[in-house]
């Protein structure tokens, strides 16, 4: 990542001509000076080099990069339009008119929609099964499709009286990358024993191969869970602050909680 000047455009170079793209886009430089390496790129025929204008700065904007990750994800879910694998017409489109609270959700059944619930996270191997609606309410999960035939023809019918207890197995190991593709991310809105309610820029089409939520570390940011719409503090979404789940506003009590006082007066013994 970042420049490709001398050794790193030689390897550049090389992973281009091994990959062998049809199409290899390139940023103008404005300085008109280019360092191309030890050797310029292999001609070959059928591949189209595109050149884009200058990359644009922001000089007066700093992100961390934690919130750039979450720039990202709220752009992600934003999103109403998602390029699918394959398809290069369609070019992606967000809406962000209206905040994730206010978003029209998806509604299925649990059991019907989904063959299993994974939690790969360190420590949910001791999340109980009762626990399990607590773990996923307000979640950021991925939706997975598995290529095992033991799992895509084991398709719920019926509804399942006991709900998420039914799909999730505590200590089950997350899908193997070599027989599952994960389809998008979705966030868990609402959820009760039966129903799910989920936000998902993945197409419709797309989410019927998805039969295996898998819960990881990724988090929604708190400001994805406010609404911009609104000016008045006391309220989000037109709910009161203090009745908002998955917020706490103010200061948490608690051991350990208060201000902790600083000794500056203890010293090593070599600093005396």
């Amino acid at each position: 990542m970042g420049w490709k000047k001398g050794l790193e455009a030689d390897l550049n170079r090389k992973i281009e001509d091994m990959v062998e793209p049809c199409d290899v886009f390139e940023f103008e430089n404005l300085d008109q000076i280019s360092n191309l390496g030890s050797f310029p790129p292999t001609p070959i025929p059928g591949r189209r080099r595109r050149h884009l204008p200058p990359a644009q700065t922001f000089t007066n904007i700093s992100h961390t990069a934690a919130e750039l990750r979450a720039l990202s994800l709220l752009s992600y879910f934003h999103t109403v339009r998602l390029p699918t694998q394959g398809d290069h017409e369609v070019s992606p489109s967000w809406e962000t008119e209206i905040p994730l609270c206010a978003k029209v959700p998806y509604d299925v059944c649990t059991s019907v929609a989904f063959d299993e619930i994974v939690l790969a996270t360190p420590g949910m191997e001791d999340v109980v099964a009762s626990e399990i609606q607590n773990v996923l309410n307000g979640a950021v999960v991925a939706l997975v499709e598995s290529y095992d035939a033991a799992v895509t023809t084991s398709d719920h019918q019926q509804e399942d009286p006991r709900g998420l207890e039914s799909l999730y197995k505590q200590g089950t190991p997350p899908p193997s990358p070599f027989s599952s593709n994960c389809i998008g991310l979705a966030l868990i809105r609402s959820l009760s024993a039966t129903r799910m309610q989920m936000i998902t820029p993945v197409p419709p089409a797309l989410l019927g191969r998805c039969r295996i939520l898998v819960k990881g570390e990724i988090e929604i940011p708190i400001w994805g869970m406010l609404d911009f719409r609104t000016e008045t503090e006391e309220t989000v979404a037109g709910i009161e602050k203090s009745k908002v789940p998955y917020l706490r506003w103010g200061k948490t009590g608690g051991s350990g909680g208060g201000k902790r006082r600083i000794r500056r007066n203890l010293m090593r013994k070599s600093q005396l």
